[in-house]
């Protein structure tokens, strides 16, 4: 099959994909519209091309050792003696690395391989956002009327539980548009004053089978199913389902709203009282702090400033922080509390 060529961007800068696989492009565009755009832009920041069936030959020039690339996975490198950084992972996946144009081989077509390209290109894309004025934090948010507020917490304190729940209320209309699910990105001016600007993530929704259980429109989704992309994944061994921002947002017939002005940052706790109480400044700098650590993707490509490089400060958030006592493990099959509800309708009027 021929090579196919797609421009993908986000703000001024643009990646080249260019693959021979084409469900494993339109499984880019499934994956990463409308967070990004196909288009040109002014600036190129690397190229992709991606081969299937295939295994390169470069010879090492140095002894291999053990690097982590993305998703959380190790891989063997070494620099060729033609001078590319070349990268073989565990499932003899090799990435051949030279400057801003990679090349990734892979043995043959399968679920990983059909992923893989839309996660190289996102890191690559968000990476490349400037460094002194974008900030990832691990963090979900929802949105009204391009208006904002974005949830923080480790991990199992209900980021996407809430997130869902809010997403199932609408009385008439939805009620909330989904930005982003676990990955967010702060806006700040080159000056320090925060233009409460956000870029929601096109990172995949993870959702557990307990908030599968108490959340209606997914509740319906516990059968199993699969498609031709098998978008839905039953990882029984994680038990988790996994779906893309625009599945989520056809369950529950809301929005994607991409980028939204953040009028507040909640800090999820454990508890029972749904209240907000008003984070002072002096803790605004370690919480920041810590939701920015918490997602640490190596920039192993070495294109652009990966979020773990990125030293953020009290600078980088002029909105209001909460804490909110929150549960999620309450209820069955149930809605989100009306007090949730209110209060954070208060916050995006």
């Amino acid at each position: 099959m021929p090579m196919m060529h797609r421009r993908y961007a986000l703000q001024d800068r643009c990646l080249e994909l260019v693959c021979d696989w084409e469900a494993a492009v339109e499984w880019v565009d499934r994956s990463l519209l409308p967070f990004v755009v196909i288009a040109d832009a002014p600036r190129q920041v690397a190229t992709i091309t991606c081969h299937y069936d295939s295994r390169a030959d470069f010879p090492p020039a140095t002894p291999m050792t053990t690097a982590p690339i993305h998703c959380g996975r190790q891989a063997q490198e070494y620099t060729a003696t033609t001078g590319e950084r070349c990268f073989v992972g565990s499932d003899d996946t090799q990435y051949v690395v030279d400057g801003c144009h990679i090349d990734a081989h892979y043995p043959q077509r399968d679920h990983e391989s059909l992923r893989d390209p839309a996660r190289l290109c996102r890191e690559i894309l968000y990476n490349t956002l400037p460094s002194g004025s974008w900030f990832e934090l691990h963090a979900s948010a929802v949105a009204r009327g391009g208006r904002a507020v974005a949830f923080a917490g480790p991990k199992g304190s209900g980021k996407t539980t809430l997130l869902c729940r809010l997403l199932s209320e609408r009385p008439v209309m939805p009620t909330f548009d989904f930005v982003s699910n676990d990955r967010i990105w702060l806006e700040v001016e080159s000056q320090g004053s925060m233009r409460q600007g956000i870029l929601g993530s096109p990172m995949p929704v993870l959702v557990g089978y307990g908030t599968m259980a108490s959340i209606p429109e997914l509740a319906t989704q516990l059968a199993m199913y699969r498609d031709g992309f098998d978008v839905l994944v039953k990882n029984w061994s994680r038990k988790c389902h996994e779906y893309v921002a625009q599945e989520i947002a056809d369950l529950f017939g809301c929005q994607i709203t991409s980028r939204a002005e953040l009028v507040a940052l909640i800090v999820l706790k454990t508890g029972e009282s749904n209240l907000l109480t008003v984070v002072d400044d002096d803790r605004k700098r370690e919480v920041l702090g810590r939701a920015a650590r918490e997602q640490n993707y190596p920039n192993w490509m070495n294109i652009g400033t990966a979020s773990s490089e990125r030293v953020i400060d009290d600078r980088a958030l002029r909105c209001p922080m909460y804490e909110m006592e929150f549960n999620p493990s309450a209820g069955a099959i149930t809605k989100c509390d009306d007090s949730i509800i209110n209060v954070l309708g208060n916050l995006l009027v």
